[in-house]
């Protein structure tokens, strides 16, 4: 079973009116399950706060911004003016919906339509139905403080041109309507859940039921066409990717084409090159065809080589030898040489010494 929506709003003020509506106080403290605040829950449990401030803080803030505050007329805000905006999003116990996925959703939706007004969220799970309790209150804003910036309602009914309570009246249920459309495009349908429920609609069970199975198959469809367009979405966005890459690159080439020595020289370079990989490649196709004798070549080509080198080695050693016994040849000699010169030396001056003798 998935149920139909539920989605509420209250305002309070900062006293208990007249009729007997609660104040702020009354309401947050019930919010929190302080004790004797809470009489129609059986067992409360402690609520989990999933988004903002602890909801008892909220109307000493509201409290503290309408005392600054002043109408057009420089008066101060009527004691009984509502200050805090609550409201009550419930599903079916019964219901077999993803209540993750709910929760999720009725976050995202608080969010986008409260924005930086939206001050505190409650879970509630200790009474038969599951809900969400949420809080915002408006913004001091250029001196002033109104409940019709976060209350569609209220904002519709002050903004109405028409005279009468009649108008005014219509104006705020259209607005509300709205309201409920746009929970229900954001959260309910996104879910599986009715727009209205069966009394509203008149509705026997029968149509009640299959009325339910159609909004979990619109559910269910919306899910999977939501799936295949985040598919698509990041199909599309690697291709416009690509495409800016693509063009990147383009303009890269066209500025190296536009460059003088790109277009004088490496062209010429180029096709210089483009011939000589086209004769080589059909020298590789003929040496292709030659490629068992060209290794049986090789091989013998290797051993030839190993044999040259072998032979090579032997005769390097060979004339480092002979290179060796020459260099002590020649040293041998110039030995010999200048033995030979110091003979003639000595002899020289003997013949010299018997000449002067014999004056």
């Amino acid at each position: 079973m998935s149920g139909y929506q539920f989605i509420h709003l209250e305002t309070y003020s900062n006293h208990t009116s007249k009729s007997g509506k609660a104040s702020m106080h009354s309401i947050v403290n019930e919010a929190m399950r302080v004790d004797d605040c809470c009489p129609h829950v059986f067992q409360p449990q402690t609520p989990e706060i999933l988004f903002g401030l602890d909801p008892r803080k909220l109307p000493d803030i509201a409290l503290a911004r309408s005392l600054k505050a002043r109408d057009k007329q420089g008066r101060r805000i009527r004691n009984d003016a509502p200050l805090l905006l609550a409201g009550v999003i419930s599903i079916p116990a019964e219901s077999d919906l993803d209540f993750k996925k709910f929760l999720s959703l009725s976050l995202a939706f608080l969010k986008r339509t409260y924005s930086k007004n939206l001050a505190s969220a409650v879970l509630h799970l200790d009474e038969e139905h599951p809900h969400l309790h949420f809080y915002a209150v408006p913004s001091l804003k250029d001196g002033g403080f109104s409940m019709a910036e976060i209350h569609p309602g209220i904002r519709a009914r002050n903004e109405c041109q028409g005279k009468g309570y009649s108008k005014k009246a219509n104006a705020y249920k259209q607005a509300m309507r709205g309201y409920q459309d746009s929970f229900y495009a954001q959260v309910g349908s996104e879910i599986g859940m009715t727009r209205l429920g069966p009394k509203v609609q008149r509705l026997t069970r029968k149509q009640w039921k299959a009325q339910q199975a159609q909004a979990k198959a619109f559910s269910a469809k919306h899910s999977e066409l939501t799936r295949k367009q985040r598919i698509i979405s990041k199909a599309q966005k690697f291709i416009d990717t690509t495409k800016k890459e693509i063009q990147q690159r383009e303009i890269e080439l066209t500025q190296i084409e536009k460059a003088v020595f790109f277009q004088n020289k490496e062209k010429k370079k180029n096709a210089y090159l483009r011939k000589r990989l086209s004769a080589a490649e059909k020298e590789l196709a003929h040496l292709a065809e030659h490629a068992e004798g060209l290794e049986l070549k090789n091989s013998n080509f290797l051993q030839e080589l190993k044999k040259l080198r072998r032979n090579n080695k032997s005769y390097q050693q060979k004339f480092d030898a002979m290179a060796y016994k020459l260099s002590l040849k020649d040293e041998y000699i110039l030995q010999l040489k200048q033995k030979l010169r110091d003979n003639n030396y000595e002899k020289a001056n003997s013949t010299y010494a018997s000449n002067s003798y014999s004056y």
